[in-house]
């Protein structure tokens, strides 16, 4: 029998070897268009043939956006053949925009290991793609992204939970002396929510949202609408009405990513506090409710839920 008096491992957050247990592609490539189009449809057509999830290349004046879809696949699919034939996929994207027009990519790929993830960034510079990863501990949506053929990867240890404690105790020995310097009388001034805006733009009618006051901070609560996708033939609708790339990122938060931000707005819409949250309960289970805690601030003069993290000016 273990030692109750052996501390916990610490997390192996080194690279990992071999493919994950599954993972997921999600995020946005865009820039100018090229002098033809045929390259920009050969190269989504390419990425979508890997099977990694769905592609898609919308073309709006000038620029072009390529949206992948987020579905969870099977980690078999990422092996270093796969790794390869996606990076030159989206080398020969850039290719054919051009490789003196700078591309922006939010592109992602989430891999969910036994023990870890690894998250890889694809920034595209000057025609090549430069992959830039981090490893971290499995998180509980890593977890809700599993596929049911796949067991989750298990439990983080008691690490996270003792540190939890730890930190708790530290907040309430100086909580007398960090009240007056974290603002908190401030917070406390900020206005009531319940007068104020809350913009949905890109989601439309799609999402019910409710803010209220907890003390000194805001909780905003995202609950389905009436008239929230939930099949995928209105899902298939939503998607043919789509237009430019921040509804298509929208579309992709409510149909499986599951990713929505939530912000703050001063005066002339100004951002003033944002913080993300994950909408993939409710995508699974109608009753299932978003929960975002915005810190309080007495500037505050509405909200907006979106599907990308910036806003405004």
């Amino acid at each position: 029998m273990a030692d109750p008096r052996t501390p916990p491992r610490v997390p192996d957050l080194s690279a990992p070897s071999g493919p994950p247990a599954y993972a997921w592609f999600a995020g946005v490539v865009e820039g100018d268009r090229g002098g033809t189009d045929g390259g920009l449809h050969a190269a989504a057509a390419a990425i979508e043939r890997l099977g990694f999830g769905r592609a898609d290349l919308e073309l709006e004046g000038a620029r072009f956006t390529l949206l992948l879809s987020g579905e969870t696949v099977g980690g078999e699919r990422l092996d270093d053949a796969g790794k390869r034939s996606f990076i030159a996929a989206l080398e020969e994207l850039a290719r054919a925009a051009g490789i003196a027009r700078p591309l922006e990519s939010t592109l992602r790929c989430t891999e969910v290991h036994a023990d870890r993830t690894v998250e890889t960034l694809f920034a595209i510079e000057g025609g090549r793609v430069r992959p830039l990863s981090r490893v971290r501990a499995v998180d509980a949506e890593d977890r809700r992204r599993a596929p049911r053929s796949t067991g989750a990867p298990p439990e983080l240890d008691s690490l996270g939970r003792r540190r939890a404690i730890v930190i708790v105790l530290s907040l309430v020995a100086i909580g007398a002396i960090s009240v007056w310097r974290s603002g908190l009388i401030g917070r406390l001034l900020s206005p009531d929510p319940a007068a104020l805006p809350i913009l949905t733009t890109e989601f439309g009618d799609r999402l019910a949202v409710t803010v209220r006051h907890d003390f000194g901070d805001y909780r905003v609560e995202i609950r389905r609408s009436p008239a929230f996708p939930d099949t995928d033939e209105e899902l298939a609708l939503w998607r043919d009405r789509l237009s430019g790339a921040r509804e298509r990122i929208a579309w992709q938060a409510l149909s499986g990513e599951g990713t929505v931000y939530v912000h703050s707005l001063g005066e002339g819409s100004r951002r003033l506090h944002t913080v993300s949250v994950n909408l993939r309960p409710l995508i699974v289970d109608g009753s299932e409710v978003g929960i975002a805690h915005l810190r309080g601030d007495p500037r505050t003069t509405g909200f907006a839920i979106s599907p990308v993290e910036s806003w405004g000016k």
